[in-house]
């Protein structure tokens, strides 16, 4: 057994080795991206995240698991098939092993067509090269069809008593092989992979369904305690992120009530109030915008104060649904577009309110009088200055 640093994506000889070939069309971007933060909060991402574990390679993972298979190590090396696996080894691997020349020295024959793959499996020995090809691809070990033989020797999982192993795989081809060919071929013909397409899931469908039946055709049943550990878990993610929203939205509501009246009074706390005091002679004009400017900045950092609650409920949702949150969100929206614009008016560091500031306090005092004078009958009401 050796470990490669790529994963190669056609056959395995007799002697374990893997020769080089050219890679398939899919790219190691298209699932790197794919399996990245990137995705957006689409229908496919949140089946992606429920259903697939978040990509292929996680479903490979938890599929063993569940099934009871032992990760594909050897005693002398310890190299880990499940830990070396990522979306773009399976994904690609499915197609690759599926259209790719077979290199193998006894058997030319393609696997192109559902024919020509029961024609491959139609033994156990061109069975185990098949294992040793798809785990070989998708890991970047290399696996002999000896060493894929003992592992199922070695391993016993299931019954294999009685049963006519390429008889087996024909079924398994027969109900999900032309929907893997399919939907590797859809795959590879597109030039967006930023989120899950359709392609892609069905793949994993077809991958899951196979495995599947394989397992029952050797009798080998999930666990049942897994299967209830598996469905608690996923529930426990809407639990937990409700039990966070829900706490979460009882202080928004208490924030919410309180910025609601001061929308109701933005007029008097923005405008009205400082223009009392002006008419109070308690301030001159530099005092008065100063005023108003820091009310009506009170509001809006009262407001932001809001939506950042409000985002973190998005964002408890988010990651119960798709397993990410995601930067696009209706604060970074309010921010980038609207609040960022009015912190040079912030008493905390802004520029037009520092200098404002200081001039009511240097300058104020020597224009008041006129400055009262001029709003006194106008602004005031007064009946004279």
């Amino acid at each position: 057994m050796t470990l490669r640093n790529q994963p190669d994506l056609f056959g395995f000889s007799n002697k374990g080795t893997v020769p080089q070939s050219e890679p398939t069309k899919i790219s190691t971007t298209a699932l790197a991206t794919l399996a990245s933060a990137n995705r957006s909060p689409t229908y496919n991402n949140a089946v992606l995240h429920l259903d697939f574990q978040d990509g292929a390679a996680n479903m490979v993972r938890e599929l063993f698991k569940d099934y009871g298979w032992p990760d594909l190590v050897t005693e002398n090396t310890g190299f880990s098939f499940l830990e070396y696996i990522d979306d773009f080894a399976v994904a690609s691997c499915m197609t690759a092993t599926f259209t790719g020349i077979s290199t193998t020295t006894n058997n030319n024959a393609l696997y192109t067509n559902i024919d020509n793959f029961k024609t491959r499996v139609a033994n156990d020995q061109n069975t185990q090269d098949l294992y040793a090809s798809l785990a070989g691809c998708m890991s970047g070990i290399t696996f002999s069809r000896t060493e894929m033989s003992n592992y199922f020797i070695n391993f016993p999982v299931g019954n294999f008593d009685g049963v006519d192993l390429g008889a087996l795989m024909t079924s398994v081809a027969d109900k999900h092989f032309q929907n893997a060919q399919d939907a590797a071929t859809a795959f590879e013909a597109q030039t967006d992979f930023n989120d899950a397409s359709n392609a892609y899931l069905n793949s994993m469908r077809a991958l899951r369904s196979a495995f599947k039946q394989y397992n029952a055709g050797i009798s080998n049943g999930r666990n049942t305690v897994e299967q209830l550990i598996d469905y608690a878990q996923l529930a426990w993610e809407f639990i937990e992120a409700g039990l966070y929203v829900y706490e979460n939205e009882m202080e928004a509501w208490k924030l919410g009530e309180r910025y609601y009246n001061e929308i109701l009074n933005i007029d008097t706390i923005v405008y009205k109030e400082p223009l009392r005091n002006a008419c109070l002679k308690k301030v001159g004009p530099f005092g008065l915008a100063h005023q108003m400017m820091r009310n009506f900045y009170r509001v809006l950092y009262h407001f932001d104060v809001l939506f950042q609650v409000a985002e973190i409920s998005e964002r408890y949702i988010a990651e119960a649904i798709w397993g990410q949150t995601f930067t696009d969100t209706f604060y970074s929206y309010w921010t980038r577009y609207f609040y960022e614009h009015f912190q040079h008016i912030s008493q905390f560091g802004g520029e037009v309110e520092a200098w404002t500031s200081l001039a009511a306090e240097f300058l104020d005092p020597y224009l008041q009088d006129p400055f009262y004078n001029a709003i006194a009958v106008s602004f005031c009401g007064f009946e004279e200055a």
